[in-house]
Parts: C-alpha cells; sequence; structure tokens
C-alpha cells in the first residue's frame, strides 16, 4: 500500500509533536532540579514534612542556642533539608533575650523537634543538658549560627556503619570556614585533612560518653569544646578521621587576633581541668605531658598579654601629661 503525501506528511508533523513535548517536559524538569538545588541555599524545599520521632535513634544532634536571631533560621534551614531517618533533633535555648526562642519554637512545632528552654547557664551547661536526655546512640553537635551541606548525615551516617564494625567511638570529618556574614564565603584553608578540636565536626560514642562520665566542665567559658575532645581521644578505643567536608563554619570576629582572644585567660585554668580529669584514667602519660606543655605556653602569652597591656596603659598616661 502507497501512502500520498499528504498522508506522510500529517504522520511526520504528529511524530515531531510528540517529540517537542518530550523534550520540554525534560527541559522543565531538569530546570526545576537546578532551581532547587540554588533554592537549597538559602529558601529551602524541605525533605521532612512530618518528622517520625524514633523511640531508639541512631543520632542525637544538640543544638545549644543563644541569641542567635540573625543566624538560627538559616542554620535550621540547612538541617530540614537533610535525610532525618533515625535523628534526634534536641534545641536547647539557654536563655535568649532575642527572637531566638520564637523562631526555634515554630521549627520544633512543625518538625517534631526537641526543644528545651533554660536559664542561662552557658554552652557548656546546654550540651551537657542535651547529651543527659539524649537517646541516640551516636552523639554530634552544631552551632547555632553554622550550616550543614546537603546529604551531610548521609555520608556521615556510613562512616557511622563502619564504625559500629570496627569498633571505633569518634568519628571525625572536615569543615569550611566561612565569612562572618549572611552569603558565608568560604575562606581558602591549606589543611586538607587534620582532626580538628571542636565538637561540631565529629560523632561520639554515646555508651562511651556514659561509661567514663564525660561531661563537658562548666566553670571553663572558652575552649571547653577543645578540653572535652582531646581527653576523649585519650581514652576512647579508636578514632576513624575521614577526608570529608560538610559542615560550614561561621569564623567569629576577632578570632586570630591574640590581644582579643579571651581563650588565653582561661587556657590555664581548662588545661588543669583536663588534666585532673585524665589522672583518673590509665595510659594517658603522654596527653597529660602535653597539656602541661600547652599550659606553661599559655601562662607565657599571659605575661607577654599583660606587659603588653601595661606599655599600652604607660604611653596613654604621656600622652595625657603632654597635652
Amino acid at each position: 500500500m502507497i501512502l500520498s503525501s499528504k498522508y506522510i506528511l500529517i504522520l511526520l508533523t504528529y511524530f515531531l509533536y510528540i517529540f517537542k513535548l518530550t523534550i520540554c517536559n525534560n527541559c522543565k524538569k531538569q530546570n526545576f532540579n537546578e532551581y532547587t538545588q540554588i533554592k537549597t541555599k538559602f529558601k529551602i524545599k524541605p525533605k521532612n514534612k512530618t518528622l517520625k520521632i524514633e523511640k531508639n535513634p541512631l543520632i542525637t544532634l544538640i543544638i545549644p542556642v543563644y541569641n542567635k536571631q540573625r543566624y538560627i533560621k538559616y542554620s535550621l534551614d540547612s538541617l530540614i533539608v537533610q535525610n532525618l531517618k533515625d535523628i534526634e533533633v534536641i534545641i536547647i535555648d539557654d536563655g535568649s533575650t532575642d527572637k531566638s526562642k520564637e523562631i526555634c519554637k515554630k521549627y520544633a512545632k512543625k518538625y517534631k523537634f526537641k526543644l528545651i528552654v533554660q536559664k542561662n547557664k552557658g554552652v557548656s551547661a546546654a550540651r551537657n543538658k542535651g547529651i543527659d536526655i539524649a537517646k541516640g546512640k551516636w552523639i554530634t553537635f552544631m552551632d547555632a549560627d553554622d550550616t550543614y551541606k546537603k546529604n551531610y548525615f548521609d555520608i556521615m551516617k556510613k562512616a557511622i556503619d563502619k564504625a559500629e564494625k570496627e569498633k571505633i567511638d569518634v568519628i571525625n570529618s572536615n569543615l569550611y570556614r566561612c565569612k562572618n556574614d549572611l552569603k558565608m564565603k568560604i575562606i581558602k584553608w591549606k589543611k586538607k585533612t587534620f582532626i580538628h578540636p571542636a565538637v561540631y565536626t565529629k560523632f561520639f560514642r554515646k555508651s562511651m560518653l556514659d561509661k567514663y562520665k564525660m561531661r563537658f566542665d562548666t566553670r571553663i567559658n572558652k575552649a571547653e569544646d577543645l578540653i572535652f575532645t582531646y581527653v576523649i581521644f585519650a581514652i576512647c578505643r579508636k578514632i576513624l578521621n575521614i577526608n570529608y567536608r560538610g559542615y560550614y563554619y561561621r569564623k567569629k570576629r576577632n578570632s586570630n587576633s591574640l590581644s582579643k582572644q579571651p581563650y588565653i585567660w582561661t587556657a590555664p585554668k581548662a588545661y588543669n581541668a583536663a588534666i585532673r580529669k585524665l589522672r583518673k584514667f590509665k595510659n594517658t602519660k603522654r596527653t597529660i605531658n602535653l597539656f602541661e606543655k600547652k599550659k606553661s605556653t599559655a601562662y607565657k602569652l599571659i605575661r607577654m598579654q599583660k606587659r603588653r597591656l601595661k606599655k599600652l596603659k604607660n604611653n596613654n598616661k604621656s600622652k595625657k601629661n603632654k597635652k
């Protein structure tokens, strides 16, 4: 049967129309995916519309909050796009005087996070409260002004699977240092793989923390996480260090200036507390010696700082006298 040219033209136009429709649909899907990826930076489409509270979660995330109304929304937005299955989220408002508590309440109600409001006791007391009520096998922390990379917890769960098989007590990952603004521009960092002392890049086994009664020292206001992690490194069985950056750390202002570092003054007190804790355990002599050296250097820095302050005072006095 020979088809006429009219019928051939009709068939061709029909096939071209179907082909055009399929291409348009694919383009729309692609553009939508690209849009949602860009949107996740600030205005985030959540994965977890209703979060089921697990009886025995794998991970407990503890977020202490104090007067972070400017940043807390961005932190929680980076959290709700994660796969939060088997994850317990505990937000502890440490007596905020701004709108942080109201923002946290909205997220806690919508996504079934645990929100605890307490009087201002400090970040160490807030973290300790979270550890005490945590139900997860593994515990991690987040600062209220930092954010996560997409699929962060999916990657960390794979590391936990390895840790469970090999009897590892601590998992350490890497981070991005960002500028202290809403855009959070990444600061270049030469070091690729190293063990950072901060707690927010780590996952700790809960049974290990309870066994050795490891909690943050509430008497120390600065560098409390440094002491906590180094003592745990000395007493834990194994540490798994993975070369993965999934945490965006917001660099605090004046953190590199020696003259404006308040933790210098409290460092000897912090090291003394760590040494007292380490003496209760066996095979910790190397770490104790390390802390003793750090303590002596801290005292040297304090003496140098006092001399500088005296010089500044004398110079100011002499300028006033001349006038």
